[in-house]
């Protein structure tokens, strides 16, 4: 019987019983559904105590009072101005909102028009109402 150990059954069974009583002590009950569960499941520490929500109102950042970026004249920029403005708002625009969030309003519409429908050729901004406002494309 060469390469077997033989265990005394009292030590095993007492090494086993020590360790299963510490895991026990040692054990955190994560929930999975809190709001659920700890109202049936939970002990009546856990159901005294308060869950606070985070709905994201305190993280959403509040907008400069400052004034308006000027619309540049190089085509490069435009376009990174124009795409960063349809990625931050998360909505669709049209040219005309795009355009006024610049110190010359309304007078870059065409070009802030122009800029939207280079983007829509390329793919990379979609639209739903046949090209009147435009949206970032997040998905292919």
């Amino acid at each position: 019987m060469q390469g077997t150990v033989s265990v005394p059954d009292q030590g095993a069974s007492s090494l086993s019983s020590r360790a299963i009583s510490l895991a026990i002590c040692r054990l955190t009950v994560r929930w999975l559904r809190p709001d659920y569960q700890i109202p049936r499941f939970g002990s009546e520490k856990e159901k005294a105590k308060q869950l606070e929500a985070d709905f994201g109102i305190a993280a959403q950042p509040t907008e400069k009072a400052g004034p308006k970026p000027a619309f540049p004249p190089d085509d490069i920029a435009q376009t990174g101005l124009v795409m960063n403005g349809l990625i931050s708002s998360g909505a669709a625009l049209d040219a005309g909102t795009i355009a006024s969030s610049f110190k010359q309003g309304r007078k870059v519409m065409p070009a802030v028009s122009s800029v939207l429908v280079s983007l829509y050729r390329m793919g990379l901004i979609s639209t739903a109402d046949g090209g009147k406002t435009f949206a970032y494309r997040r998905a292919a």
